[in-house]
């Protein structure tokens, strides 16, 4: 457990190939599913592709919503990055124009260090 918070990109693609793996297992058991196929079995074999293949609708629905999300997060993300280079311009501003003095600039930007560091850890900020 400890790994993947250490290395989220490496477990993101172990999940990722884990996914496509079920994916392809699923169409490869619809494939056999199908050639096994006769009039005496299909009773109980139509069933079973059926189940299989709403399985993997379900599996292709989830890619997608975990996408979308991944964007979402990276966009959220973005922002707040952005928040972040903004309240650095406004205190070193406020610094230049003698609204607030050096060692309160410095204690500013020490809180928005430590909020970069607890929001987001040893990432490379952009």
């Amino acid at each position: 457990m400890n790994e993947m918070k250490q290395n989220p990109e490496q477990y993101q693609e172990m999940i990722g190939e884990i996914r496509d793996l079920r994916e392809k297992n699923a169409s490869v058991v619809n494939d056999k599913l199908k050639a096994l196929l006769n009039d005496t079995n299909q009773a109980v074999i139509w069933p079973l592709i059926n189940e299989n293949k709403r399985i993997l609708e379900q599996m292709k629905q989830e890619r997608g919503s975990m996408k979308s999300r991944e964007k979402f997060e990276q966009a959220k993300k973005d922002v707040q990055l952005q928040a972040v280079q903004i309240e650095r311009d406004v205190i070193q501003s406020l610094f230049e124009q003698g609204r607030i003095s050096r060692d309160l600039a410095r204690e500013l930007r020490q809180n928005l260090n430590l909020y970069e560091t607890y929001y987001f850890g040893n990432e490379e900020l952009a």
